[in-house]
């Protein structure tokens, strides 16, 4: 059996609160972009799954570094008591400021649409009808002179 001394496990506590809290924060970001975008039921599961896959993934590797892959309980406790905190205290506070980059990045987009993308739309919309207008100048010379033949 793998020991760990008290200071050990006083960092591992703390290291364990820090990992439920950024558990939480990664919990609102996806939840926050799920409720943003209006996602097919096959999606969200597919992503559900994703997330608990990389989230597990990343708590076996935290209990491989700590505890030689050892569950112990002060770890799995500190991680939910990390949750817990964070999602009653910052992850509203975290929701905000999602809230509003989300907003200033949409904003910046409006505004390179209107600057730079429609300008762009608005050429090539135009450009059959240059060549229409083209095309109706110089279609004297395709037009072949038919003979009438009696």
């Amino acid at each position: 059996m793998w020991e760990i001394d008290l200071q050990g496990q006083i960092y591992t506590l703390i290291l364990s609160l820090v990992t439920g809290a950024v558990f939480c924060l990664v919990f609102d970001i996806y939840s926050f972009f799920r409720l943003r975008f209006k996602l097919k039921p096959s999606l969200v599961f597919l992503f559900d799954i994703l997330s608990c896959a990389f989230l597990g993934f990343y708590d076996f590797c935290f209990f491989l570094s700590r505890s030689n892959g050892e569950i112990r309980g002060y770890v799995l406790l500190g991680q939910l008591l990390g949750f817990f905190i964070c999602r009653v205290t910052v992850s509203k506070i975290f929701n905000l400021i999602l809230l509003v980059i989300f907003k200033g990045i949409a904003t910046v987009f409006k505004t390179l649409k209107k600057s730079v993308i429609a300008p762009i739309l608005s050429l090539f919309r135009k450009i059959p009808l240059l060549f229409a207008k083209i095309k109706a100048k110089y279609s004297f010379f395709s037009q072949k002179k038919v003979e009438k033949t009696k």
